[in-house]
């Protein structure tokens, strides 16, 4: 293999380059030094990469003579160097005290009390396991336990729903269960002192100066009868963002949020971007940047012209993993390729009936068995296009198509939110599952364009968090799907429908 050029597409958690080499390296660990080199990477991280043998499946790469000559090569950052490399939450949150670095989920763990309050249930649970005997806790004692579980629901949210709560009341009881309530199923009483709690907790963060909460408060008083009451036009998360409106960083204010911003537009003019530098200085003005969103409501082309990097696709991952904590990209790809072969069988069962639904999928179908090809983009590609219609959808004002030889440009004036797959000199049909290129689309204007339908989706989907907008009503069960079931945020909650069934099927055998 001598002399001959080595061509990688490299996907790093910040950027995706690429780069050549004019020999094999001697080992993988030679391999990850020039990653290192080339790409400014400071953590410790595995490789992995497309394998040709098995459609594109990753494979881990643990013999350098595994390595292909042309091949698509992904970063994966290890366990201890993940939050780092993902947008450094958890060094952010030690330095502003500000930034949740849990995800949102029902799965509670029941926080450790005082010394005092602690041997007092080890007490009680021995007495219980012996006589049944219940215990009842001092004012003193159980504001202790209320505050401390408190403190750990706010590490996760400001607003529980009341399944968390439940789960929460749940979970304390099943460890403690001297604390059983006598009606059945003995928590509900936990659970309407936790509600009255939390209310408590944000009022008290409301008076501390938390936006989140204060956001929500209104302005409305004695004095002041005409300003808004509180509680209009509330302000939370909606689709379990974790860091919805944080505080500004300590030692921060807004004008030297303003300087980082200003810097972070000069850097995005360059040609040769710094990405490092644009990564450190978005986390840092993540506060500033979801004000504006949020509380300020800014029109979002003033938020791209201000915030030119959510135009970029490292930092649109970047901006969701310091919403929600969870790794955009991964997360997606991993559990929509899970489910591929069972998305495939069942659109294939829906397009063997008669009616609008069995033809558009019958087409998709149709153009997919044509291509003669199993890369894992077409068959990615052929899941998401397929998803709408299954779910009783028109995406017709979501995707467009644009056959640059034929057409003219399409109408997506009046498309807030969407996707135009472009191809030139291409048969109106593979338009469908493999264009050249694929554009998302905010507000009537192309705004970043990926070379696969699945990059795209995945990236107008973090999108959508970024910028705090409504999933698109025509085809907002897709959008529904993909946020509980591939992404798993929020998924333990009351789904519609549609998404429901299909979540039942894709779980049967």
């Amino acid at each position: 293999m001598m002399g001959e050029n080595f061509l990688f597409h490299v996907h790093t958690p910040t950027d995706v380059r690429k780069m050549t080499l004019t020999s094999r390296p001697e080992s993988v660990n030679e391999l990850k030094l020039l990653f290192k080199q080339k790409f400014q990477l400071d953590f410790d991280f595995s490789v992995s990469y497309e394998d040709p043998d098995f459609d594109g499946q990753l494979c881990s790469l643990g013999d350098i003579e595994e390595l292909p000559q042309k091949a698509v090569l992904k970063v994966v950052p290890s366990v201890v160097a993940e939050s780092s490399a993902s947008g450094a939450v958890a060094q952010c949150t030690v330095a502003q005290g500000t930034v949740r670095t849990e995800k949102y989920s029902h799965d509670f763990v029941v926080p450790e009390f005082t010394y005092e309050v602690e041997l007092i249930l080890a007490e009680g649970n021995l007495a219980y396991e012996k006589t049944g005997k219940r215990l009842k806790l001092l004012k003193g004692q159980k504001h202790n336990v209320l505050q401390t579980i408190a403190d750990k629901i706010n590490s996760l949210t400001a607003y529980p729903d009341d399944k968390l709560l439940g789960s929460v009341a749940q979970a304390l009881v099943n460890k403690h269960p001297c604390l059983r309530d006598p009606a059945s199923p003995g928590w509900y009483a936990w659970l309407y002192s936790l509600k009255f709690k939390m209310g408590n907790y944000r009022y008290k963060l409301k008076q501390a100066g938390c936006l989140e909460v204060t956001v929500n408060a209104g302005k409305r008083s004695k004095n002041n009868p005409e300003r808004q009451p509180p509680h209009s036009k509330i302000k939370k998360p909606r689709r379990a963002e974790v860091n919805f409106l944080p505080n500004y960083p300590r030692g921060e204010d807004g004008s030297t949020l303003e300087q980082l911003r200003q810097e972070i537009v000069e850097e995005c003019k360059m040609q040769d971007k710094n990405m490092m530098q644009i990564q450190r200085l978005m986390q840092t003005t993540f506060a500033l940047r979801r004000k504006e969103i949020i509380s300020d409501v800014l029109p979002l082309a003033d938020v791209l012209v201000r915030w030119p990097a959510l135009m970029l696709e490292s930092q649109i991952s970047a901006e969701f993993h310091r919403i929600t904590n969870i790794n955009l990209e991964s997360t997606f790809y991993e559990h929509l390729d899970q489910h591929l072969l069972r998305l495939h069988s069942l659109y294939r069962k829906k397009a063997a009936r008669s009616g609008k639904v069995a033809e558009a999928l019958g087409e998709i179908l149709r153009v997919y068995d044509l291509q003669g090809s199993s890369d894992v983009n077409l068959r990615r590609a052929v899941a998401l296009r397929g998803l709408p219609f299954y779910l009783h959808e028109d995406d017709a004002t979501f995707i467009k198509t644009w056959d640059v030889s034929q057409s003219e440009f399409p109408e997506i004036e009046d498309l807030t939110v969407g996707l135009v797959l472009i191809s030139a000199n291409s048969a109106d049909a593979s338009l469908w599952l493999c264009p050249e290129k694929t554009s998302v689309v905010l507000e009537g204007d192309m705004i970043i364009e990926f070379p696969t339908i699945g990059q795209a989706f995945v990236m107008l989907f973090g999108s959508l968090y970024a910028l705090d907008l409504t999933y698109p009503k025509q085809v907002s069960n897709t959008f529904e799907f993909i946020q509980k079931c591939l992404m798993g945020l929020d998924g333990e909650s009351k789904m519609k429908p549609k998404v429901l069934t299909l979540r039942n099927e894709l779980c049967e055998e």
